[in-house]
This record gives C-alpha cells, structure tokens and sequence, in this order.
C-alpha cells in the first residue's frame, strides 16, 4: 500500500500562533483567496526527439492575510475565537523516505514563492522514432495542463534523452540539467534498475525530487515508481493465452519468448512472469529459451525484421512465442510473410494500429498495452502535488496493462499516444 505524506512544516507555527491569539483574546487571521484560473491548453507531443510545452496561466496577486480586532463592549464577556484549521502556506518541504529526509532546495522554494515557471523534465531511455516518447510526452504534458490548472501556475515541460538506448548519454544530460538548476521536478524512465541510481541521487541531494516512470530504479533516492509490475503482468499474459489454447483445443508443446533488450530488467521480469503463468496451466509445455538465455533483437526496424525472420525459419515447430516489446509487430509480420497462420502464434507488449490488424487476423492472439501516457501522466502530477501542497507517494504505485484480444481490439485507436 502506498502512503500519501503531508509535511506542512510552517502549519504547525500558525497553529501555535491561533492558540496564543486565542488564549490573548487577540486576533484572528483571515486568509485571502486568489482568483480563478481559466483553463489550460497545452498541445500534444508529435513524437519528435525531445518535446518542449510551456503552458500559460495568468498571474494572480495574494493579497496579504487581513488582521481584524473585535473589541467587546464593556459590560460584557469576550468569548475567545473559534479554532481554526489553516492550509500549509508552501515550502520549503521536507520529505520522509526510506533512505532519509529530503529537503526541497531553496532556489525552487524561491520559485514557488514568486509564482515563477516551473520547469517538469521527463528523461526517457530513448526518444527516437520508433521509441515510445509520443505515449510519455502525451500523458507529461497533460500533467502540466492538469496542475497549472488546479494551482494557476506556470508549467514547462520537456522530455529529454538519447536518440537510441544509452544510459551514460541519459545520466550525463540529467546531471548537466541539474549542476545548470534547470530542473524543478524530475522523472526517470530506467532500463536498468542500477545503471541511473548515481544521477537520481544526484538530483535528489541537490533538492530536485524524483520520480521513477516505466522503468523503475528502487535503490536510489527516487520518491516513488509509477508503472506496471513487470513479473505480474507477464504472468497475467501466460495465463491469458493459455487459457485462450485451453478453451480453443489448441496443442501448445513448445514456446518460445523474445526480446529487443535481454539486458533490460523490466524485460527480463516480463519474460519470466510469461514462462510462469503459461507453465501454471500447461505444465508439460518445453520452452526452447528463456529469460536468462535469449537473445537481443534491437529496436532498428530493418534488423529487427531479419533476425526476427532467422529465428522463426530455425524455429518453425514452436507454438507460442513471446515478445516484450515493438518487435512483436516485426514476429507477426514474419508469421504472416511465411503463412503460418494456425501453426503459430505472437503475444506481445505493445500496440499499433499493424498489431491491431494481426489481432485481427489471429496472428497475435494478445497484445498488452501498458498505459504509458497515464504512467507519465501521474508521475507529472507526482511533481504538482509535492511541490504546489507537500503531499507525495512513495513506493511502487502499480498500473495495470490491459490485454487487446480480438474481443475489444476496436474499442480503442491504436494509433492515439494515449493509447498505448
């Protein structure tokens, strides 16, 4: 279970400060709300390599608190003022987590307090074109609409990374944000739970607080992981498809899974929670790899294609064969190049509008899409709720894939980011 912290350091002051008032028969304090907002719009990401929306809130003046005395009249009584309950007025905040407290660095305290913009950077493992930046950039900067329209503030977001998975490039641009202090709230997607610990407890130290998106880094300083359990949601898979063959009649002896990235810890954990659920129901099923010896396929279209045509020509007598990624798209492609329908199958981790058309045509009997828009949306809104009311998640805040099977493939366009 997640737990929701409030830290309201100043609170605690005006309590005390009510009290003493009262106990004096002194004043009350009046706070003065700010005027409404109108809404926000902020475009979507077109899926380009790095994304910039800075969305645009009018400036609102807070008049002070008004201090108002209340004398009784002479030949009565005072009665001491009602308590009251006042709001954390702002930061600085400090944060209890696991490792330690965490202190919100004074240069975006200083901001917050000016009204100045903010600055949300997503950094991804990958922004190119085949990579899912569109789904993240959706939901990031819908995140940035959402919390400058419930805070009227001004919000800019970016998201950032390598063109092709490297995590040095991806750590040495988050460090170089912030020694430049151009981050005020920071999500990491990580493809490797170790590989970016050094970079986020970097920015956490110089009081940048963090959120983990996709791909999660537990033992570093992050606040919380927003994504999908990676082992469960594989299980979820294998024992979908092989209840699909159990109601169908269809003999499963041998499977098989895939990979663009053996090296990957969310893959790794897929492939594994895949092999477990399909075994809990056709234990006698032989797998011809696994989760410790399969191979990288990449992530460039073309190569994809050839090595994923290779393997199923070497391996035509499998069954089942799943894939983590994008190249499930290339494995039914293949399937239907060599007219293999009935003799084999794809299950996947993605969706495009092709994979659809192969759900369609029996080709993939499922395909999970993760939520990856809504992931990146609720780590956005992660940044807003800390910074803007000192409240935060810690932990891993699960989100469930939904399977697309040809029961609900039209239920949704598939070629949305917010769809995948």
């Amino acid at each position: 279970m997640n737990n929701r912290n409030a830290k309201a350091l100043a609170a605690a002051a005006g309590a005390l400060a009510l009290m003493a008032a009262a106990c004096s028969g002194g004043a009350e304090p009046d706070p003065v709300g700010g005027s409404d907002e109108p809404p926000v719009t902020v475009p979507d990401p077109e899926g380009e390599g790095s994304v910039t929306t800075t969305t645009e809130a009018p400036a609102t003046t807070t008049e002070p608190p008004v201090t108002t005395t209340t004398e009784a009249p002479a030949d009565t009584a005072t009665e001491p003022p009602a308590p009251t309950t006042t709001e954390a007025p702002g930061p600085p905040y400090v944060a209890e987590l696991a490792w330690g407290n965490f202190a919100l660095a004074d240069r975006i305290s200083a901001k917050l307090a000016a009204g100045d913009t903010l600055n949300f950077v997503l950094s991804l493992t990958a922004v190119g074109e085949d990579s899912p930046a569109a789904s993240f950039g959706h939901g990031w900067s819908q995140a940035a609409a959402d919390v400058a329209d419930q805070h009227g503030v001004d919000v800019e977001v970016r998201v950032i990374g390598p063109h092709s998975a490297d995590a040095e490039a991806q750590a040495a641009t988050i460090e170089s944000l912030v020694a430049s202090a151009d981050i005020d709230c920071l999500a990491v997607q990580a493809a490797n739970p170790r590989l970016l610990d050094a970079a986020i407890d970097a920015a956490v130290d110089a009081g940048v607080p963090v959120f983990a998106v996709g791909g999660d880094s537990p033992d570093s300083k992050r606040f919380a992981f927003y994504g999908i359990d990676a082992h469960a949601a594989g299980f979820s898979a294998g024992q979908l498809v092989g209840q699909w063959a159990a109601d169908g009649g269809i003999l499963v002896r041998r499977a098989a899974v895939l990979t663009g990235d053996a090296g990957a810890q969310s893959h790794f954990d897929l492939m594994r929670g895949f092999v477990d659920g399909l075994l809990e129901i056709h234990s006698g099923v032989e797998f011809v790899n696994g989760p410790a010896d399969v191979r990288s396929f990449g992530f460039e279209p073309v190569a994809v294609y050839n090595a994923t045509e290779a393997w199923v020509l070497d391996n035509l007598d499998v069954d089942i064969v799943f894939h983590t990624d994008a190249g499930v798209e290339a494995l039914a492609e293949v399937m239907a190049d060599q007219l293999l329908y009935g003799d084999m199958y794809a299950v996947g981790f993605h969706m495009t509008p092709r994979i659809a058309d192969y759900i369609r045509e029996r080709l993939v009997v499922a395909s999970m899409a993760q939520g990856l828009a809504e992931q990146a949306r609720r780590a956005g809104q992660a940044c807003g709720d800390f910074l803007l009311g000192g409240v935060h998640d810690t932990g891993h805040v699960v989100s469930e894939p939904l399977a697309v099977t040809r029961d609900n493939v039209d239920e949704a366009d598939w070629a949305l980011p917010e769809s995948q």
